[in-house]
């Protein structure tokens, strides 16, 4: 079985090839064949990653969920509109 899915860190909307971290090897579960080889994040795309984070939205939805806002009785469109308005 020859299978090389992709797999690559998504940053800042799009996604960041980087081959420079330690091999991983990924292997099919059923016959233990290896089908493909991945690289490990390096310190680097963490820290690319981390910088492109928006920590004070992440800090406002945060809030507003455990404030309440995450609750499953308020209705579908009513957790709708209060998502846009975090955004």
């Amino acid at each position: 079985m020859k299978i090389q899915p992709t797999a690559s860190p998504y940053i800042s909307g799009r996604y960041v090839e980087d081959t420079s971290g330690t091999t991983i090897k990924v292997n099919y579960p059923a016959s233990g064949e290896v089908i493909s080889t991945r690289h490990s994040a390096t310190y680097e795309l963490i820290e690319q990653g981390l910088a492109g984070f928006d920590f004070a939205l992440a800090r406002h939805a945060s809030a507003a969920f455990c404030a309440g806002m995450g609750a499953t009785e308020a209705p579908i469109e009513e957790r709708s509109r209060q998502c846009r308005q975090i955004m």
